[in-house]
């Protein structure tokens, strides 16, 4: 009878949690971005605290209710930390400290991720394609990023006003993943605009989707059929049903890398001049741009401070690599290790061979022995001859330019540098307007190809060039298989990749003729530059983003944004299943060359 009462009484806690979330969530907007005077900040924490009671209540009435506690995960983490930290501050004397109430605006946040979930939840049921939803999703998250860095509280305290044009583009480059911005971000904006700028980094690197998703699944526990299509449709999960553990992988690794990159900056920077930033505000900051190939520093020269550090450029360079191989050859390069659950099956399966046994198990019958899946080798070699090649030729190009007065070791890590942050990310460490102008087409070609699939980088992706290559070989050879180690590349992935590249150079074209129409006075090397920059979100300028007014700037920010979810867009476009044609039309030759 309690139950069925409880039951009851569930909508009506829900729609006023509701209700009240957003309530507080705008007045956590005015103590965060404008500190209003008039409305005390005891009123704004008692706001907070009766939204923490309503979330209790709701929760306590569902479990009264008799709702499984393991679809509850989330919200019982929560309830437990907004208690033990009101109770020490109630013991404390003082129940409307700042200090408690900070797991209330994580409680906030949680909640603003569950609203999110459910509106996936309706879009996924509605088969709305997930290119669609995630354009919708960085436009709009833009928009909210650019209205929140507009906020008093999160410029600087000398700092001018910013206007919504350089909020939006500063915005838009954050959740591209890009790195371009018109302002000084490390000089601009306060502590908290910083904050906020990392967030629409971290949530541009690992994807809107993903970080949905993994609401989802932490809130209920599990994830329906429809939302599993959805998920693995838009993370590049092999097969739905393994979305959930991608998902997973994909947030620990990200994670468990930040924290390791954070720290080898943090032993970098032993006695460094870091600036008026805090030592480790500057490491967590520069290990998360430069996992999730964003190119955001805190320092207005970039890296040129720190050209002659090697232990900061040997850090931020290999979480670029690590960040821009993707998350599906991680996975499959990791279950090469020697304690993997595939390398424990194989090694059970020899000894089944060597030993006899009493019984006959039939998992023992088959040899498991994992292999690296032809993604995984492309990516690699891929990956690892675009490094040589960009490190040698701007190794040589380079040396009497930006390389004239440093020692040859320095010359040789500058160089694998640069070579690497080319491919999506977007730190510098020498002056770019030094560098010569074959080395110069040299870096565009990199920035075109980027980074690989399912990662934090952009561009064509190297697996969508290699295919693209091998396809033109197989053309060269009257080949109807696209062949590569030892494999033959399905047709519908060849057709995916001849179309990426199309329409890349579709829009790179479109993007520089729109900067030369609307700049005048603007040279074709530069705007080439500054477009293939912005629509492989890479970052790098010559100076043409601070130089350009606002059509050249909105210009940018449409670059930026269609760069990093236009491939993707086609390449769901032609996952997606079609019925074959039932018909074929006759042939008619056409004259070429």
């Amino acid at each position: 009878m309690a139950s069925a009462t409880a039951a009851l009484w569930i909508p009506f806690l829900r729609r006023l949690e509701q209700l009240g979330g957003a309530a507080t969530a705008v007045l956590a907007l005015l103590e965060f971005g404008i500190s209003v005077e008039r409305i005390p900040p005891e009123r704004i924490h008692i706001g907070l605290a009766i939204y923490a009671g309503v979330f209790l209540a709701r929760l306590s009435v569902e479990m009264l209710a008799g709702v499984p506690w393991r679809s509850r995960l989330l919200d019982l983490g929560l309830a437990l930390a907004v208690l033990a930290a009101a109770s020490s501050a109630a013991v404390g004397g003082d129940f409307f400290a700042s200090g408690w109430l900070r797991w209330l605006y994580v409680l906030l946040a949680a909640w603003l991720l569950h609203g999110l979930g459910l509106l996936q939840e309706r879009i996924s049921r509605n088969n709305l394609r997930p290119a669609l939803f995630l354009v919708g999703s960085l436009a709009s998250l833009a928009l909210l990023g650019a209205l929140l860095l507009m906020l008093p509280a999160a410029r600087a305290p000398l700092a001018p006003a910013w206007s919504f044009e350089e909020a939006f583009f500063t915005a838009a480059s954050a959740v591209s993943v890009t790195g371009l911005s018109v302002r000084d971000v490390g000089t601009e904006l306060s502590f908290r605009g910083q904050v906020l700028l990392l967030v629409l980094i971290q949530i541009g690197g690992l994807g809107l989707v993903a970080l949905i998703g993994s609401a989802s699944i932490l809130e209920r526990g599990k994830l329906r059929v429809w939302e599993l299509r959805f998920l693995g449709d838009s993370i590049g999960a092999d097969s739905p049903g393994r979305a959930r553990r991608f998902l997973a992988f994909m947030l620990l690794f990200t994670l468990a890398c930040e924290a390791m990159g954070a720290w080898a900056l943090w032993k970098a920077t032993e006695g460094v001049d870091l600036g008026p930033h805090a030592r480790w505000w500057w490491c967590v900051f520069h290990a998360v741009s430069a996992f999730c190939n964003a190119g955001f520093s805190l320092s207005s020269a970039s890296l040129i401070p720190f050209a002659s550090n090697s232990g900061i450029l040997w850090c931020l360079a290999l979480l670029v690599i690590v960040g821009g191989l993707g998350f599906g050859a991680h996975r499959d390069l990791l279950a090469l290790r020697p304690f993997s659950l595939d390398r424990l099956r194989w090694l059970r399966w020899k000894l089944a061979q060597s030993l006899w046994w009493p019984w006959r198990e039939p998992s023992l019958e088959v040899a498991v022995q994992h292999r690296l899946s032809l993604h995984t080798k492309l990516v690699i070699a891929t990956s690892g001859l675009l490094l040589i090649i960009g490190m040698l030729i701007f190794r040589f190009s380079e040396a009497p330019h930006a390389l004239e007065d440093v020692s040859p070791g320095d010359a040789w890590l500058l160089s694998f540098f640069h070579s690497t942050m080319a491919r999506s990310a977007g730190f510098a460490a020498v002056d770019m307007s030094l560098i010569a102008p074959g080395t110069l087409f040299v870096l565009l070609v990199l920035m075109a190809i980027g980074a690989s699939p399912v990662s934090t980088g952009g561009g064509l992706k190297t697996t969508t060039v290699a295919v693209a290559a091998l396809a033109v070989r197989s053309m060269a050879r009257n080949r109807e298989q696209v062949e590569a180690l030892g494999r033959s590349v399905p047709r519908q992935v060849v057709n995916a990749a001849m179309a990426i590249t199309l329409i890349y150079a579709m829009l790179a074209a479109l993007t520089v003729g729109a900067l030369l129409w609307t700049q005048p006075g603007l040279e074709l090397d530069r705007a080439a530059f500054e477009g293939l920059s912005a629509i492989s979100t890479v970052g790098w300028s010559v100076g043409v983003t601070s130089e350009a007014d606002s059509s050249g700037r909105w210009i940018l920010s449409a670059a930026m944004l269609i760069g990093r979810i236009g491939p993707l867009a086609v390449l769901w476009t032609f996952a997606a299943r079609r019925s074959s044609l039932e018909y074929r039309y006759p042939e008619a030759p056409i004259q070429i060359g």
